[in-house]
């Protein structure tokens, strides 16, 4: 596994994800399939085990087999998982299907959701859920425009939809995107009042 450590000290704060799988090494093909991803890193061990890097489209994520003597289990020995992942992509309905194509199985198809996004859900064969989709702009511009919003998940929306159509890309940070609360709205919602900001 390979790192520039000259760089290290100039590298942004991540968050990425870390998928523990069972037999980690068709689950890197897996993704491959699946998402188009490619192969980043990958250590590998004498019995097999693999902890490994890999890019969707530039959004990174990491897989490893499961270790239970390192607390790591996969959500098939546990029945299930506490997290679940969002892939934000240009075309939801062909990413989904590519998914699916592969091995994943549905869980709710890619449809319009009342809060403004087009947004699928699938599984994947080693227990992981991935929501696929992305804001749909024309249905909520006009009560963005108006900043009729009362909470920090809207705006989070309404600033992502604004990078989007300014910008021409969905912001990065956007990705994965936590819930953020302010205590006063009035000191954001004018974030986007200039369209170039988001840009930078």
């Amino acid at each position: 596994m390979s790192y520039d450590l000259q760089n290290a000290g100039h590298r942004k704060t991540t968050i990425a994800p870390m998928l523990s799988v069972r037999n980690g090494v068709r689950a890197i093909e897996f993704y491959k399939a699946a998402f188009g991803a490619v192969e980043l890193d990958r250590v590998e061990n004498g019995a097999g085990e693999v902890v490994a890097r890999l890019s969707a489209a530039g959004a990174e994520f990491w897989l490893a087999d499961e270790s239970p003597v390192h607390f790591n289990f996969s959500p098939e020995s546990l029945g299930g998982g506490s997290v679940r992942m969002v892939m934000i992509v240009e075309d939801p309905d062909a990413a989904f299907e590519r998914a699916v194509a592969a091995g994943a199985t549905v869980v709710w198809p890619v449809s319009d959701q009342e809060y403004g996004w087009r947004l699928g859900r699938i599984v994947d064969p080693f227990g992981h859920h991935w929501e696929i989709g992305k804001p749909v702009l024309e249905d909520r511009e006009l009560r963005c425009d108006s900043k009729e919003i009362s909470n920090a998940s809207e705006l989070r929306d309404c600033f992502c939809e604004r990078h989007a159509a300014v910008c021409g890309v969905l912001p990065r940070c956007d990705r994965i995107a936590p819930e953020i609360r302010v205590s006063r709205m009035e000191r954001v919602r004018d974030r986007w009042s200039d369209p170039g900001a988001p840009c930078q």
